[in-house]
């Protein structure tokens, strides 16, 4: 099956599928794309949350030279500039990474965090100097990237492994734009400052890559980026639209971890026992109670990955494919 791009809201019949090289571009030419919005791009990078679900986090502090973007979600995956310093403007009234094509670009690491699961999203601010070359915005090696210029088609576009191309027409060279894709399933979603321009489903969720994270560049420096970035995010998670919107307006996403009460805690305990009940009616009630609970209850959930009891286990981890996960829960071996 091919791959699948619909527009959404008021962009619908603008635009026109065509393949390539035994791989499926989807060209949308959206008369009514959303334009950048330069007052929300000049707020400064919001706070650090409360988010378990950040896996990596890049933002600018101050106007200099550096030779590494700290990693500020907590988790170590500083951003390493591949040959000298780099330099942190401010432009547009906004704060950005400097990177030119032939300058340096940044590494965060290999971490396996960086490759798509089945609920996932990257964010940035971005700004180019130019648009006459193909460009690599943020990239973890073949597996996915999000790029400006297609072929020298269109401005912010994404692409995923194994055969998945979407360019779109909004461009960043007059201003600030916000880009964010999230994943969930085999369903993404392509954000233009806060707006969902496009819905997309993939057949499998995009392969993954043993390379490192790139910010500026593709893999070896291919298709370098002529501009600037700016709070650029990884969740493994699949943002809401109304979460997407907030970073686009410079505020935090709403946690989804607001802690269970007891007799919440409780009643996912009593459903879970109920997963290994004789009764497929009861089964399946528990299964979709669970599932009603939402992501809330994820934490929770994965204490019973490894059980003894198989049967219960399978279960669970059925259970957590279907809700937002925290982190990838691997198969018991």
């Amino acid at each position: 099956m091919p791959t699948r791009l619909r527009l959404l809201d008021g962009l619908r019949g603008a635009a026109a599928v065509f393949a390539v090289c035994a791989f499926i571009v989807v060209r949308a030419a959206l008369a009514g794309a959303p334009s950048t919005r330069p007052t929300a791009a000049t707020k400064s990078s919001t706070t650090r949350p409360a988010d378990q679900d950040l896996a990596g986090w890049w933002r600018t502090e101050k106007v200099g030279k550096v030779s590494l973007i700290k990693d500020a979600s907590g988790n170590g995956h500083d951003a390493k500039s591949t040959a000298g310093d780099v330099t942190v403007e401010k432009v547009g009234g906004r704060l950005g990474v400097r990177f030119q094509p032939s300058g340096a670009m940044l590494s965060a690491g290999t971490d396996n965090a960086f490759n798509f699961t089945s609920d996932y999203t990257v964010a940035l601010w971005a700004k180019v100097a130019s648009d006459n070359a193909d460009m690599t915005l943020v990239s973890k090696s073949h597996s996915w990237a999000i790029v400006h210029g297609v072929n020298r088609l269109g401005g912010i576009g994404f692409r995923a492994m194994p055969q998945t191309t979407v360019p779109t027409p909004c461009k960043a060279l007059d201003g600030w734009v916000h880009v964010a894709v999230t994943f969930r399933h085999k369903e993404f979603l392509l954000y233009i400052d806060g707006k969902a321009i496009g819905i997309s489903e993939l057949e499998t969720v995009p392969l993954g890559s043993p390379d490192a994270l790139l910010l500026g560049a593709g893999t070896g420096g291919k298709d370098p980026m002529d501009g600037w970035l700016d709070d650029v995010r990884i969740y493994r998670r699949a943002l809401t639209a109304a979460d997407v919107e907030a970073l686009a307006a410079g505020r935090e996403p709403a946690s989804p971890y607001t802690p269970l009460a007891e007799a919440e805690v409780q009643r996912v305990k009593d459903l879970v026992k109920e997963l290994g009940a004789e009764s497929y009616a009861r089964r399946e009630r528990a299964a979709a109670e669970l599932k009603k609970m939402g992501r809330r209850i994820t934490p929770l959930l994965k204490q019973y990955v490894d059980s003894d009891d198989e049967e219960t286990a399978v279960r669970v981890r059925e259970i957590l494919g279907d809700l937002p996960l925290a982190a990838p829960v691997e198969q018991k071996k």
